[in-house]
């Protein structure tokens, strides 16, 4: 799937992601299946999806509130294959689309 939306999403992106970290947080933003959890920095940001969006029957919204330690995070800069990580933690994906830069986010990985 990440090749079939690398070859597919080209034409109608500004920039090109340089790693496939970047790839799969535009996924992730544009609603596809990915392993991706998205944490929002900002708490009304994070009201957003749980309040617009209507829940199940009988659901309620929730937000959950994470104190990650430094080790939990990893950069786009020095990235490792996404598809050889056996651990959870943060990333902070490189801000190449306005949508993203909006949201000021993290993605969980898992």
């Amino acid at each position: 799937m990440l090749n079939n939306f690398k070859l597919l999403s080209v034409p109608l992106l500004k920039e090109k992601p340089d790693n496939d970290w970047e790839w799969l947080a535009i996924m992730q933003h544009h609603g596809l299946a990915t392993r991706l959890l998205d944490w929002s920095v900002i708490p009304l940001a994070a009201l957003l999806l749980p309040v617009c969006k209507p829940a199940a029957e009988n659901q309620n919204g929730v937000i959950w509130l994470f104190h990650p330690e430094a080790e939990d995070y990893i950069s786009t800069l020095k990235p490792q294959d996404p598809f050889q990580i056996d651990r959870n933690f943060l990333l902070q994906p490189r801000l190449i689309k306005e949508r993203i830069k909006a949201h000021l986010h993290f993605f969980g990985f898992n």
